[in-house]
């Protein structure tokens, strides 16, 4: 009897999954096609009337990386969702398993009010929260995924279910998560696959903020560090009719006297992008190569010589972007000047470059650390001053500059952090240190041809500092312009 119950329960069970699984394929999910809402999460220009916050984040080429317990990106859309749509959002460098640093971590938030937090439930409000820790995993190594909860009207309307806790990830491959809620039900798919489904009728509230990483929940919610986000999309019913929408400036820098780099907010197409009359310098200034980089949302434009303190406007026409059919620019403008420093075109937008540092000055621009000591001939160098909650950023293409010149780069390592990053045993070690309020910095030094300089992330564990970074120009390779002649002068030359 007993050997026949439990085929029984076997057989049971699997045919409550096998139902399960018919009841999921039969009440498919809808389709969206009409595009509302579309970002790629690189920097915070505002696409659409959308708002983006970042609080503890970090911008890379990627997408927006989540690298701290606060990291946070709050996206305000300029109005109420209809009730019936569906968001997707691709996450890479994803590893809940080994990311893991407390039981709840908000992933991916929707919410019908900019709160954030538990003062929706006493509303008629509408969320879900994708929350991943260590409160949802199997018990396996490597095995981890999520809790799904959702209210369509206040906490009373609240279902949540745990789902793939089972699931294995690879931090590099590219997952897309999407949510669709359909007046009836909420779906949650990864890669196009149904993972699972709740109860979502009687929304009364629109959706219109995303939360990605932390919302505002208190109580030991926290971020997920590691994941890095891009291309979000909002889409509802209907064809897809809305106007297209080409390629806008995300940023311009003159990265020397004759060259400037030109960033679009998403890839761009060669053919358009690479011809010398879709672009024009204001004051005229001759333009006299355009060329794609490995990046396909960046130019590079060859020109005449800029003059240092000159502001420059640059105009764009007719650039498409590389959708099919192709959407394109009619016409776009940024500001910006050339100004005579070794590097430009820093990749993190806090980041900044000064000249010199001395005892008393502050080391990092989000801590009160100063410095104590440095050696002498380091005090003329030229530093970009860094961010102590970088500490932990890992990835290859952390830091990108320019440089104008040949350059000697010197990395300066927290002496006592652990591990020491890999890619500085290719580097000259020194015998010279730096001493701060918080450490004392060990040096590595390399130099680097004129052009693009990627560092690597500092990736030490939460005890240890941040890197410093110190330039040195080697040798010039600009020609020097003769001063402009005076205005209302009449320059005769004779033969």
């Amino acid at each position: 009897m007993k050997s026949t119950r439990l085929i029984f329960n076997t057989t049971l069970l699997s045919s409550l999954a096998l139902m399960s699984l018919l009841c999921l394929t039969a009440s498919a999910q809808p389709v969206h096609q009409k595009l509302l809402y579309s970002h790629p999460l690189t920097g915070l220009q505002s696409n659409q009337g959308l708002i983006i916050e970042n609080t503890d984040g970090m911008f890379t080429a990627q997408g927006w990386q989540s690298t701290q317990a606060t990291s946070q990106l709050f996206i305000a859309l300029p109005k109420g969702l209809p009730f019936e749509g569906t968001l997707s959002v691709k996450v890479t460098n994803f590893d809940p398993f080994n990311q893991n640093i407390s039981t709840k971590q908000p992933i991916i938030d929707l919410y019908s009010c900019r709160c954030g937090n538990k003062d929706i439930y006493e509303t008629n409000g509408a969320w879900f929260h994708l929350i991943s820790g260590t409160n949802y995993v199997s018990g396996r190594p490597n095995e981890a995924g999520f809790k799904l909860w959702a209210a369509s009207k206040g906490v009373g309307s609240k279902e949540e279910e745990r789902v793939m806790h089972e699931a294995v990830w690879d931090p590099r491959q590219t997952y897309e998560f999407k949510f669709i809620w359909s007046g009836t039900k909420l779906y949650f798919m990864v890669d196009g696959v149904l993972q699972m489904q709740l109860p979502f009728a009687g929304q009364v509230d629109k959706f219109q903020y995303v939360f990605l990483g932390k919302d505002n929940l208190m109580w030991g919610y926290t971020a997920q560090p590691g994941p890095i986000f891009s291309d979000l999309r909002i889409l509802s019913t209907g064809e897809n009719n809305q106007i297209p929408v080409g390629p806008k400036l995300a940023s311009v820098a003159a990265l020397a006297q004759d060259r400037v780099q030109v960033l679009f907010n998403e890839p761009v197409e060669s053919i358009s992008a690479i011809q010398l009359d879709h672009y024009e310098i204001i004051p005229a200034t001759a333009i006299t190569k355009a060329e794609h980089s490995d990046n396909p949302n960046k130019i590079y434009l060859t020109t005449a010589p800029h003059r240092e303190g000159t502001s420059y406007k640059l105009k764009v026409y007719s650039i498409g972007d590389t959708g099919i059919p192709s959407a394109v620019t009619t016409v776009d403008s940024m500001s910006y000047r050339y100004e005579d420093v070794p590097v430009t075109a820093i990749s993190l937008p806090k980041y900044r470059l000064v000249a010199g540092r001395s005892p008393g000055d502050s080391v990092y621009f989000d801590r009160n650390f100063t410095f104590v000591q440095i050696p002498e001939r380091f005090s003329t160098f030229y530093w970009i001053v860094t961010a102590n909650e970088d500490k932990g950023a890992s990835f290859a293409n952390f830091l990108e500059f320019y440089a104008k010149k040949l350059i000697k780069v010197i990395v300066a390592v927290d002496a006592n952090g652990q591990p020491t990053p890999s890619w500085t045993s290719t580097w000259i070690p020194l015998s010279d240190r730096i001493t701060t309020t918080d450490s004392e910095f060990k040096l590595y030094e390399k130099d680097f041809p004129p052009g693009t300089v990627t560092l690597s992330g500092n990736g030490m564990d939460a005890s240890s500092s941040m890197y410093l970074v110190l330039l040195q120009p080697l040798a010039t390779t600009e020609v020097d312009l003769p001063p402009a002649a005076p205005t209302g002068v009449k320059v005769i030359v004779k033969y």
